[in-house]
C-alpha cells in the first residue's frame, strides 16, 4: 500500500509536512506567528524576551478549520522594539510541540535603525530531481548552509520573491498532468481543470506539505520574519501571460491556488477575511527602509488584439503612489517584483515569442511588447519619485529567472538623472542544468539597451561591476543579501548587493560570488 501511494503522489508524499511554525510580519511592537497542525484542537503559544523568561506571555489558539488545512495565525502585541523574543507553540491535548523559534522586533523610529541592516532575498524552491522525483542533494546544497549565511550576516528579515512551491514541476508529478492527477480518483474526473475550487485548494495545500517538509525550510521560516509574494508556479507556469488563464476553465484553478497561497503564505502578512483580496500587494517599513511588495499575478491578463496586457491594477499603482508619498523620509526603498523588470532585451522577447510562442516564457517578461505599457508606467512613477527624493536609494528586487544579477537603470532624456537599481536572486534550490545556465546568461548580458519609457523618458541598463572578480550574472544557486549602511551624520544610507552561493569544490561552506561596489 505504501509503495502504491508513493507512485501516486511524490516519492516523499508519505513524509508530508505535519506540524510547522513560522514568523510572519513583524513591527516595533507586534509579530504575527503562523502555525500548521496535523489535527484540529487548541494550542498554546508562549512568547518571552530571549533573556527574560519571567515576562512570558501565553495565548490560547483554536485550530479548527479543515478548509485552511489547519493553518492559523496569531498576532502578538505589546512587544518592545529591537528586542529578541523566543516563542513555542504546543498542542494542548497531548503537549506535543508544533514548533518554536525566535524573532527580533523592528525599530520604533527611523533614528533607531541599526548602522548596518542586512536583508535576505530568495526565490524558486524546487528541491526534487526531475528524473526520479527524489530529493536532489545538489539542489539542497545551498539550503544546507542557508541558516549559517543568515546567522553569520545578522539578517534582519527575508524577502521571498515567489515560487516557494511548484504546482507543475517535476513535470511527471505536475498537477496539470492527468496521468498524475488521475490517481486521486476524483469524482469530477482525472483533470484538475474539471475540479471545483475546494478540491484544487486541497491539491495545492498538499503541494505545500510536500515542498516544505525539509528541516532547512522549517528552520529559516521559524526564526526569521519572511515577507512573501505570489508568482506563477504557485498557480501555473507563466500565470496570466496566456489567454487561456482568463477562461472559465481556469477560474477554479486560480481561486483554489490563491486560497492555498493565502493559507500558507499570504496570511502571514495579511489578516484573514471571508473573501480573498483582489491583489496580494502590501508594504511595510523597517526604520529608514521602506518596502513595497508588488503582486503581478492576481490581476494579470492578456489584452484584446492590439491592446496592452494588464500586469497590475490601477488600485495597486495608487497604493504604490501612496507608499511613495509617505516614504519621503526613508533612506532606502525596495520595490519587490517577482519578475525582474530588466532581464531580456525587447528584440529577444519579440523574436523568441514569434519563434516559440508559449513553449518558452518570453511573453511573461516585462520587455514583451504588450507588457511594455505597464512596465513604462511603473518606471515613470518610480522616476518621478526619484526626482523629488534624489538622495534615496531605490532598488527593484526580484526572483523567478533562475539566475542572479544586478543592474543599474540610468535615466536619460530628462534632468536630474538619479539611478535606479535592480537586484535578482534566483534560485535557492531549483538548480539549472549547466548548458541551460550558460544559455540563460545571454539575456542579461545582452540587456544593455535603451528603454523608451514614454513621455520623453528613456533609460539605459547596465550590469553592475563587481568588486574583485565576481560574477554578474551568476548562474549557480544563490541567496541575495542587501546590506544597508546608515550614515547618521549625513542622514542617508548606502547599499551593497551580494550574491552568496556554495563552491562546488567543497562541502559545508559558502562564499560571495558577486559583491557590488557601494551604491
Amino acid at each position: 500500500m505504501a509503495e502504491e501511494r508513493k507512485m501516486k503522489r511524490f516519492d516523499h508524499a508519505t513524509r508530508q509536512l505535519q506540524n510547522m511554525v513560522a514568523v510572519g510580519e513583524v513591527g516595533p511592537d507586534h509579530a504575527r506567528i503562523w502555525m500548521r497542525s496535523d489535527q484540529p484542537g487548541e494550542v498554546k503559544v508562549f512568547c518571552h524576551e530571549s533573556d527574560n523568561f519571567r515576562a512570558e506571555q501565553e495565548f490560547g489558539v483554536a485550530i479548527d478549520d479543515d478548509a485552511s488545512d489547519y493553518t492559523k495565525t496569531l498576532l502578538i502585541r505589546d512587544l518592545k522594539p529591537l528586542t529578541r523574543y523566543g516563542y513555542l507553540v504546543v498542542r494542548r491535548n497531548d503537549l506535543k510541540p508544533l514548533g518554536g523559534g525566535t524573532f527580533m522586533t523592528f525599530p520604533e523610529k527611523p533614528s533607531d535603525t541599526p548602522e548596518r541592516v542586512v536583508i535576505g532575498l530568495m526565490s524558486c524552491h524546487q528541491p526534487f530531481n526531475e528524473d526520479n522525483f527524489d530529493l536532489d542533494p545538489r539542489r539542497g546544497r545551498l539550503l544546507e548552509v542557508t541558516q549559517n549565511i543568515l546567522k553569520d550576516n545578522d539578517v534582519k528579515f527575508l524577502l521571498l520573491g515567489g515560487d516557494q512551491i511548484y504546482s507543475d514541476v517535476p513535470k511527471n508529478r505536475s498537477l496539470f498532468e492527468e496521468h498524475y492527477t488521475k490517481n486521486w480518483n476524483h469524482p469530477m474526473g482525472p483533470s484538475i481543470l474539471a475540479w471545483d475550487a475546494d478540491s484544487v485548494r486541497k491539491a495545492f495545500q498538499e503541494r505545500y506539505r510536500i515542498f516544505w517538509n525539509l528541516r532547512e525550510i522549517k528552520q529559516f521560516y521559524a526564526n526569521y520574519s519572511c515577507y512573501p509574494i505570489l508568482d506563477d508556479h504557485e498557480i501555473k507556469d507563466d500565470w496570466g501571460a496566456e489567454k487561456a488563464h482568463s477562461s472559465k476553465a481556469y477560474q477554479n484553478i486560480k481561486k483554489g491556488a490563491l486560497q492555498a497561497y493565502f493559507d500558507y503564505q499570504g496570511s502571514r502578512v495579511m489578516e484573514r477575511t471571508a473573501r480573498l483580496p483582489r491583489s496580494f500587494h502590501y508594504s511595510f517599513d523597517y526604520g529608514t527602509i521602506g518596502v513595497f511588495v508588488m503582486d503581478i499575478r492576481s490581476e494579470r491578463k492578456v489584452g484584446k488584439e492590439g491592446e496592452p496586457n494588464q500586469l497590475y491594477s490601477d488600485a495597486q499603482m495608487a497604493d504604490l503612489q501612496a507608499f511613495f508619498d509617505r516614504s519621503h523620509d526613508k533612506h532606502v526603498l525596495l520595490i519587490m517584483s517577482s519578475v525582474p523588470i530588466v532581464h531580456l532585451p525587447e528584440w529577444l522577447t519579440k523574436m523568441g515569442n514569434r519563434l516559440f510562442g508559449s513553449l518558452v516564457d518570453f511573453a511573461d517578461h516585462w520587455s514583451h511588447g504588450p507588457n511594455q505599457s505597464d512596465r513604462n508606467r511603473l518606471l515613470r512613477i518610480i522616476y518621478e519619485h526619484q526626482v523629488r527624493h534624489p538622495r534615496q536609494r531605490v532598488i527593484i528586487v526580484s526572483g523567478d529567472v533562475h539566475i542572479g544579477c544586478a543592474f543599474s537603470i540610468e535615466w536619460k532624456g530628462r534632468k536630474p538623472k538619479p539611478v535606479l537599481y535592480q537586484f535578482t536572486s534566483s534560485a535557492i534550490s531549483n538548480r539549472t542544468k549547466s548548458f541551460m545556465a550558460e544559455w540563460s546568461k545571454a539575456g542579461p548580458e545582452h540587456a544593455f539597451i535603451d528603454m523608451d519609457c514614454g513621455d520623453g523618458l528613456k533609460a539605459k541598463t547596465r550590469l553592475l561591476k563587481s568588486e574583485d572578480d565576481g560574477m554578474n550574472p551568476f548562474t549557480g544557486l544563490n541567496l541575495g543579501l542587501i546590506e544597508v549602511l546608515r550614515d547618521a551624520d549625513k542622514d542617508e544610507s548606502s547599499v551593497r548587493l551580494r550574491l552568496v552561493g556554495y563552491p562546488e569544490e567543497r562541502n559545508g561552506g559558502y562564499q560571495d560570488f558577486f559583491v557590488s561596489k557601494i551604491l
